[in-house]
């Protein structure tokens, strides 16, 4: 095969907040960006944490701006930002981390060219996006690039989320609606922007798996088969959950939302002698909201959508 998907990590920034920060990420490997490749961001590590709980007016954790810089040396840069706020400007020390996500072509000239393509769009809380591909996208997945959500004053949290649903391909136009936003028990709501990076693939079975996580599954493990040896794997949010036990809101110290690359190993990476490989990983993500009274999050309410991507072909 000569179209495949290749990411390359940032780095962890941490502020307070963090404000467009630019960076370059050069992807491993040695064959250059070809001429129409697209890309797109997958925030994959959000941490804000506070010295004492205090109610929230903002959250935000954003992937931008995401673009080729040079094909040969295979670089992109990213521009990222993050912050965890009360109404008043105490800012809560905040980590992101992120991915570039790039379309890539072993041999520009190969028969099995261009089976990937990358769009990227932001949908409002409770709104549809809508998205048009060629009509030989067979599958488009949907990994989250960002979330910014306010109050409009500050309050206490019961539950923010910033998720995907009802998602549709058809004709080659993807579309689907957005949770993006954060209630109290007073009936206070934040809503805010989802920014989605949308991969599309002409393939009828591209080596992606997804995944639901919450935290009473602790380690998780994905498996899957190719035709060749893996050489990478990566885990993306499609979108998560936070959620307080019980049905009262409280205030928060603490939250984070990591899909779990940071500890992810390729466990089994084997030929089974027939033409076919075999491969597993194992991850652990976090998902955690705190305060410091004892209330966390609800281990069963609380989820993340994964998408975890296996690269088979030799970059």
């Amino acid at each position: 095969m000569s179209s495949y998907l290749l990411a390359g990590q940032t780095k962890v920034k941490s502020g307070d907040p963090v404000n467009d920060t630019d960076l370059t990420i050069t992807l491993s490997g040695t064959n250059p960006i070809q001429a129409g490749a697209t890309v797109g961001g997958a925030m994959t590590y959000f941490k804000g944490q506070f010295d004492s709980n205090q109610s929230v007016k903002k959250a935000e954790a954003l992937v931008t701006n995401v673009a080729i810089t040079d094909k040969d040396k295979r670089e992109i840069s990213v521009e990222l930002d993050a912050q965890l706020k009360k109404n008043s400007d105490n800012n809560a020390d905040v980590s992101i981390q992120a991915y570039a996500i790039a379309t890539m072509e072993t041999n520009e000239s190969a028969a099995e060219t261009g089976l990937f393509v990358i769009e990227n769009t932001k949908v409002h809380n409770n709104d549809s996006g809508s998205v048009n591909f060629d009509s030989d996208i067979v599958d488009v997945q949907v990994v989250m690039s960002g979330f910014n959500i306010s109050y409009e004053n500050d309050h206490w949290i019961k539950k923010i989320e910033a998720n995907t649903k009802n998602e549709a391909l058809e004709n080659g136009e993807f579309t689907f609606d957005v949770d993006c936003q954060m209630i109290d028990d007073s009936n206070h709501t934040g809503g805010g922007d989802f920014y989605a990076t949308l991969i599309g693939t002409k393939q009828t079975d591209p080596n992606w798996k997804i995944k639901s996580w919450n935290p009473n599954d602790g380690k998780k493990t994905v498996s899957s088969t190719g035709t060749s040896g893996l050489v990478a794997a990566y885990v993306f949010i499609r979108g998560y959950v936070l959620k307080y036990q019980g049905s009262d809101d409280h205030k928060v110290k603490k939250m984070v939302v990591d899909a779990g690359n940071s500890n992810l190993l390729i466990t089994e990476n084997k030929d089974n002698g027939d033409g076919t490989w075999s491969y597993e990983v194992t991850f652990t993500p976090t998902l955690s909201i705190k305060d410091d009274s004892g209330n966390d999050e609800s281990k069963s309410d609380s989820t993340l959508d994964l998408l975890v991507v296996f690269v088979e072909t030799n970059p």
